[in-house]
């Protein structure tokens, strides 16, 4: 176990805290709007459906503004300092909802959660840009998959608890105070402990340092990564950009649906109580984080063992968590609403597939161009920001009442017909090489690296 390690391990931890803070929310607006299916003692909101809707997607529009800046912001003043600025900010907004809730109403509430997404933003290109320096190659879809399947546990964790919390002593504002206090507490932490790269770590030894800088072979010092000029237009002209934008912007529209819509939906039309709607809301994705493990896993044996080279890789695994996922969507649209137990199983293979698209779209930025992985991902992220702020307007639009299934269908519908396009479109354009326009004068291409040598770093790191 090295210091690239437990790194990571800070940041599945931060995937955890970050899910955790953002889905919160459509948890306790059950709450927040049925007091008598939580705990009666505290306030009640006469929030309509569409209301709702917009509270819900109010943190996409925070998060759509600074996604873009992010990954330019990570290299300029390094992802740590950026990272613990959005986790404080983050949590404080979460813990001033309940207070927001009371002395402003909805449209306060709107603007807290437009404060949190401003900061939660800045988390996924930081998190690639950290990747890219901390992570060899041949470990990326183990690492980064551990980390972003943080993001999975997180939602598990926040909506089995969120539900039990509700309906405790502290009820529905517990929630909020809950959340934001394990955010202030991973930051202190982070703050000690937390490295931008292997060159700034305190705790990391040579041997371990050189094994790092020998697999990427490119520079991975911040003071370093600062003088390199992003190439806009070779980017703005590669095919395999466009093709991971679309694949982002569908998986995105996907989780913003089924993280927003489907508590509403187990409680109004699967008819369970807030309590059985909150675990079996949970339920789908504790799968999902299974299965992001065993695909985690594979994805590096295919590739190491060079049965599938890693375009090929990505193209599969994001079929899994595309075509396989949709299918699943696609008949649970078409079941009779009296079949809550065979829904709740559909529910559970569309999400729990779903993690096969984190080892193919999510971490192409990382093959196609390590030395600006941070702002790729800014760019893509800013397309599925966009669909996850869409998303949840639309199911509001078409749901006008939670209890019609006929409604529901026409949300799942067109989240598998996106799905079913996007990964289409990924198969046919995307790539998993890393681009030519990575390199620079200031970043050159490295030479070919021994790998007999490379093989003994390992082992010593």
């Amino acid at each position: 176990i090295g210091v690239r390690h437990f790194q990571c391990f800070l940041l599945f931890i931060l995937s955890n805290v970050n899910h955790g803070l953002r889905s919160n929310t459509p948890i306790a607006i059950v709450a927040m709007t049925d007091a008598q299916a939580a705990n009666p003692d505290f306030p009640e909101y006469d929030w309509t459906p569409s209301t709702q809707s917009y509270i819900l997607s109010s943190f996409f529009w925070g998060y759509l503004i600074s996604i873009l800046p992010a990954g330019l912001l990570a290299r300029r003043f390094g992802a740590k300092t950026v990272l613990l600025c959005a986790t404080v900010g983050s949590s404080l907004a979460c813990v001033l909802i309940p207070t927001g809730a009371e002395i402003g109403g909805w449209g306060l509430v709107c603007a807290l959660r437009m404060l949190q997404g401003l900061f939660q933003g800045c988390f996924n290109p930081c998190l690639h840009t950290l990747l890219s320096v901390w992570v060899p190659p041949s470990e990326r879809s183990r690492l980064a998959g551990f980390v972003y399947a943080g993001g999975f546990l997180g939602n598990v964790v926040t909506t089995a608890t969120s539900g039990l919390i509700a309906v405790s002593a502290v009820g529905w504002p517990g929630i909020y105070y809950i959340s934001g206090s394990i955010g202030f507490f991973w930051a202190v932490l982070y703050f000690f402990t937390g490295s931008s790269s292997p060159e700034e770590s305190l705790y990391i030894s040579s041997t371990e340092k050189c094994y790092i800088q020998t697999c990427l072979g490119q520079v991975t010092a911040v003071r370093l990564i600062r003088k390199i000029k992003t190439p806009w237009k070779s980017v703005f002209s590669s095919a395999c950009v466009y093709a991971l934008i679309i694949a982002h912007f569908v998986g995105s529209w996907n989780s913003g649906t089924m993280t927003t819509q489907v508590p509403t939906y187990i409680k109004n039309v699967l008819n369970y109580d807030m309590k059985e709607s909150a675990l079996l809301s949970a339920l789908p994705y504790f799968v999902k984080w299974l299965t992001s493990f065993v695909f985690s896993s594979l994805s590096d044996f295919v590739i190491n063992h060079k049965y599938l080279s890693i375009g090929n890789s990505r193209k599969f695994f994001n079929s899994i968590g595309t075509y396989g996922s949709g299918l699943m969507l696609v008949i649970l649209a078409l079941l009779p609403r009296d079949q809550p137990i065979s829904a709740i199983v559909l529910l559970i293979f569309s999400v729990g597939l779903s993690s096969g698209a984190m080892f193919g779209y999510l971490l192409n930025h990382l093959d196609l161009s390590p030395i600006h992985a941070g702002i790729l991902m800014g760019i893509s992220n800013f397309a599925g920001t966009g669909a996850s702020l869409i998303a949840p307007l639309f199911a509001g639009a078409v749901l006008n009442d939670h209890k019609n299934a006929s409604e529901w269908q026409i949300v799942f519908f067109v989240a598998a017909g996106l799905k079913f396009i996007g990964n289409t479109l990924f198969i046919i354009m995307g790539k998993g090489d890393i681009q030519p326009w990575n390199y620079s004068k200031d970043n050159p291409a490295p030479p070919i690296v021994n790998k007999e040598q490379q093989k003994s770093n390992k082992e010593k790191a």
